[in-house]
């Protein structure tokens, strides 16, 4: 291989890698997302369960 080729080939192999590098910060990005919507899932299903608990007391205490 000539250095031209030589050259050519490690940039190509460096876009390479920076894509793949983005590729990886995009994923993380998208972890970060999903997380965030799971803690909001989570104290959404929470909410809704102490308002079960408040309905279910409210109910035992005026059939008594």
């Amino acid at each position: 291989m000539t250095k031209e080729e030589l050259k050519q080939k490690v940039v190509s192999i460096d876009d390479k890698a920076s894509a793949k590098h983005e590729e990886i910060q995009n994923q993380k990005q998208e972890i970060k997302r999903a997380n965030i919507r799971l803690k909001k899932l989570k104290r959404e299903l929470k909410n809704i369960k102490s308002e079960k608990k408040l309905v279910k007391s409210s109910y035992k205490s005026s059939n008594m």
